[in-house]
């Protein structure tokens, strides 16, 4: 079957609103923080030997009370003389003084139960575990790997769009039930496609279950309702809505039998091919493209052939650059992308990961953060900020009399040096890009982050739209001195994950750049007018396996006038390195 490549264009959400909260955006809780995750499996290891030790001191206790109750047989407690008699005093003093190892005991339980909640304080809570099927469920969503074959540990995607093959294995199983939530979590999340393939995948399972371990006529039943209405609804919106993911729901492009499966006759409008693949107006169109992006697919790969770029050895004719150029990767032309190779340090990346990592966050940060990115929100002036996985922010300067007023005169030039080595990194940087980087208003702080397992970051276009007009909550009204968000510079500081890619998705521009160890992307978000270029839409795509720990470091506009002086044409754009920069 072919494939579709008609869109909604952008604009306004017409429809309603998916069932779930999207303030809250892909929130997996303990899942995505890789760090953490990786403290718990050690702490497991201990819990493990004191719980051995726990269940040899109750076989000691329990030994010590049958033989406490033994000796305690003989006593006639009806008789109120009992004690006035020696012997009868003597056994009892006697039993009870033979009990204090059994008193020792259980005070030494009492030490082992505290030191057992005290080692399991940061063990997955309830929200963490429906964090982990939310992630796997947006894993699959995403990557699209076989859902029976998952649940029996093992994950193999032969055709990576990085162009690797995946293949990664588990010894632990899951269960139908297991996959059953998933369907649930999917079905909730209205996408009804990914419900189908994890319903399948637990049929699949319960069929190869011996009589015995098979579920009841009644979880049968149950089963079997919602596999009648996945059909029914997946039918039914692709044959009349005629858009594959729209604003309420998400489909199959084809609609399917009583068993789950392709139907061999597909209905007309599905074998002329007019279905509309996904409706951009809405926020979850939008996000459900970026995943699609994520896993390769690409709107202009079926209406011209894409560009091939090059390396260059750039040294924007400067003396010490032109001893020791910089690696610089073209990506695209539109939008105007590029990556500087090998131009972090071991030091510079070691540096900035272990300053980070006592400092990051459980959870998603949601909220206006200093130099997060934002887009649009419910169509209008106001702006949302999107939530980023666990992070930190670090900074090179200090300057004294930081003033968000634009009346207020200050001290441009009073600062210290909060850290020689990303002082050091913004000069470099500041050679690489030609940018102003270290003056007083002139870029946001480090901001590094960690994307765990299937951590991502939502699409979005990182200016937050000053120029154009947009409201300014009061966390951002520092943009009125600095101007907005110029240019993006964003690097990666540790091995590289699998998945992880920053996807740039906006219709016939779509662009993948995968994560690469000591390397950082560059692009303009502003055109020379200081309004946002919509073709930088970009966003996080899910980590597969490993950690993605990056970096950011936003530019800002003001300051960036000398050499990118307003411009009131609307289509002038900023023309990156030009050929004389470079060694042919």
């Amino acid at each position: 079957m072919k494939l579709w490549i008609q869109l909604i264009p952008w604009g306004l959400c017409l429809g309603l609103a998916l069932s779930f909260d999207i303030e809250s955006g892909y929130n997996f809780h303990m899942f995505e923080n890789f760090g953490q995750t990786k403290e718990v499996y050690i702490q497991e290891k201990e819990l493990i030997s004191k719980l051995k030790t726990y269940r040899e001191k109750v076989i000691q206790i329990r030994d010590k009370l049958e033989t406490f109750l033994n000796r305690s047989n003989g006593h006639d407690y009806n008789d109120e003389t009992f004690t006035e008699n020696p012997i009868n005093t003597y056994i009892l003093i006697k039993t009870h003084g033979l009990a204090l190892p059994r008193m020792q005991l259980i005070h030494e339980m009492q030490e082992l139960k505290r030191d057992l909640n005290k080692s399991t304080t940061n063990f997955p809570t309830t929200s963490d575990y429906y964090g982990a099927l939310y992630g796997l469920v947006t894993l699959e969503d995403t990557y699209q790997f076989n859902t029976t074959l998952a649940a029996q540990g093992i994950i193999s995607l032969p055709k990576f769009p990085s162009g690797q093959r995946v293949s990664m294995q588990s010894p632990h199983r899951m269960t139908y039930i297991d996959l059953k939530k998933m369907a649930d979590l999917a079905f909730q999340k209205a996408w009804y496609d990914t419900s189908i393939l994890f319903l399948k995948g637990a049929f699949n399972l319960i069929a190869d279950l011996p009589e015995h371990e098979k579920p009841s006529n009644e979880t049968m039943k149950k089963f079997n309702l919602m596999k009648q209405s996945l059909v029914r609804l997946n039918n039914q919106y692709i044959t009349k809505k005629l858009i594959m993911a729209d604003s309420t729901y998400k489909v199959f492009p084809f609609t399917i039998d009583k068993n789950m499966n392709e139907k061999v006759k597909q209905p007309k409008v599905i074998r002329d091919n007019i279905i509309t693949y996904v409706n951009l107006n809405c926020q979850s169109g939008k996000e459900f493209y970026m995943r699609s992006v994520c896993n390769g697919f690409s709107f202009k790969g079926y209406t011209r052939p894409v560009k091939q770029f090059h390396c260059h050895w750039l040294h924007h004719q400067d003396p010490f650059l032109r001893l020791g150029p910089l690696k610089l990767e073209h990506v695209s032309d539109d939008p105007y992308l590029v990556v500087f190779h090998q131009i972090f340090t071991d030091t510079e990346m070691e540096y900035m990961v272990d300053t980070s990592r006592p400092h990051l966050s459980r959870t998603r940060v949601v909220g206006m953060n200093k130099g997060t990115v934002a887009h649009d929100f419910k169509g209008g002036k106001k702006r949302r900020i999107v939530s980023k996985s666990v992070q930190h922010w670090m900074n090179d300067l200090v300057y004294e009399d930081m003033k968000e007023d634009v009346t207020e005169v200050d001290n441009k030039w009073n600062y210290t040096v909060a850290s020689p080595v990303l002082w050091k990194l913004s000069k470099k940087l500041e050679q690489a890009t030609r940018l102003n980087l270290t003056a007083k208003y002139s870029s946001t702080g480090y901001q590094v982050t960690n994307y765990g397992l299937g951590g991502l970051c939502e699409v979005h276009i990182d200016p937050h739209g000053y120029l154009d007009g947009a409201e300014l909550p009061p966390s951002r009204y520092h943009l009125r001195k600095t101007g907005d968000m110029f240019a993006t510079i964003m690097g990666w500081i540790e091995k590289e994950p699998i998945g992880g890619a920053t996807a740039f998705c906006y219709p016939y521009k779509e662009v993948l750049v995968w994560p690469t160890k000591g390397s950082a992307a560059f692009w303009y978000d502003l055109n020379l007018k200081g309004s946002r270029n919509i073709h930088t839409n970009h966003g996080g795509c899910p980590v597969l396996k490993g950690s993605k720990w990056i970096l950011n470091k936003w530019v800002y506009y003001f300051d960036q006038y000398k050499r990118y002086p307003c411009r009131l044409d609307q289509t002038a754009v900023p023309q990156g390195f030009k050929r004389d920069a470079f060694y042919r």
